[in-house]
């Protein structure tokens, strides 16, 4: 009988506890309103900003002349996907530092001369890549577009204004 007591006092402390808190709530309605609808309330601020909305990175590809690779800005977009939209090809990096400066382009991949080479001998070739945004978004953006494309290791670091990734 020594169980069977403990058991209905454990039952009896339950079932007082919880006819305290409904008391409680009855006594103060805005609290459950607040603890049900708060979260859905926060929710739908939150979504009301976000639009859901990614820009394509304006991006430079520069393709040295000796490397013998395609010029053609759609050839490297077909290759890049949906987020990168490939505005030039260029065959020096001459002006693209004051570009990502400016704004102009958020993200640019240079080729170094040996990729061709490298390429035909079955090993990997580094490619420089560079992203400049004032844009917080754009700018974890372009970092993950690196990140996505590259083949090995990658690490973001400050160089002077733009960001280098490797």
């Amino acid at each position: 009988m020594g169980a069977f007591m403990v058991l209905a006092k454990a039952v009896t402390r339950i079932l007082a506890f919880l006819g305290k808190e409904l008391v409680e709530v009855a006594r103060r309605p805005g609290a459950l309103a607040s603890l049900v609808l708060g979260p859905f309330l926060i929710m739908a601020v939150f979504g009301l900003g976000y639009s859901g909305f990614k820009r394509p990175l304006n991006t430079i590809v520069v393709v040295p002349a000796s490397t013998g690779l395609p010029t053609d800005p759609a050839y490297y977009e077909n290759i890049a996907g949906a987020g990168i939209k490939v505005i030039q090809v260029a065959e020096t990096d001459a002006g693209v530092d004051q570009q990502l400066e400016e704004g102009t382009v958020d993200l640019a991949v240079i080729a170094p001369p040996d990729t061709k080479e490298k390429l035909q001998a079955g090993q990997q070739s580094a490619q420089h890549r560079y992203g400049q945004s004032k844009d917080q978004n754009t700018a974890v953006q372009s970092h993950f577009a690196c990140a996505r494309q590259g083949r090995g290791q990658h690490s973001d670091r400050q160089v002077s204004s733009p960001t280098r990734y490797y």
